[in-house]
């Protein structure tokens, strides 16, 4: 669960992790590590075709032995969102990871084009994630529904397949803003 509390541009986010189940030559199945973040809208066309933000995250090590990073993690992201035409969008972001003392950043970029599905007041996305680090690109392609609930309270599935190790995984969150 995401809960989300926006103060003007500002919006204050809690995340205790995800649960996530993996099986295949390694199973196992818990809880992510803790999320602390603040993210700021930092540019929104007069239109709203264009959204541009900034976030920074500090993930602190809390979850299960085979999930955990195991030392405290800061990210700083750029996300951008474009309304291509009526209930077509297309959304980016650009995630610079640092464990905390360890100097061994990574960097992970997203392209994620999707469209609005107004049966269930959701949108449906296909995307790719390409996460570089020591040199090395990991690639993961991913699917991912997201429905509202009610106002406030969203609901989001994923999955997704990692092209290089052909690990699988599956995820599902609720995201609850607190206040408008």
């Amino acid at each position: 669960m995401v809960l989300r509390y926006g103060v003007g541009p500002v919006e204050i986010q809690t995340e205790p992790g995800s649960y996530v189940v993996r099986w295949g030559g390694e199973s196992y199945r818990g809880l992510e590590d803790l999320k602390f973040g603040m993210k700021a809208s930092l540019f929104h066309s007069a239109g709203g075709t264009v959204r541009v933000s900034g976030q920074g995250t500090l993930t602190v090590p809390t979850g299960a032995a085979e999930i955990t990073l195991g030392d405290p993690n800061i990210t700083l992201s750029a996300m951008a969102d474009l309304a291509i035409a009526d209930g077509l969008l297309l959304s980016t972001s650009l995630d610079w990871y640092s464990p905390h003392f360890a100097g061994d950043e990574s960097w992970t970029i997203s392209l994620f084009p999707g469209m609005a599905v107004p049966f269930f007041s959701g949108g449906a996305a296909l995307g790719w994630s390409g996460h570089l680090d020591d040199g090395s690109l990991d690639s993961t392609f991913l699917a991912a529904l997201f429905m509202e609930l009610d106002q406030g309270t969203a609901l989001e599935m994923s999955a997704g397949r990692n092209l290089e190790t052909s690990d699988v995984f599956i995820g599902m969150r609720v995201f609850r803003l607190l206040t408008h």
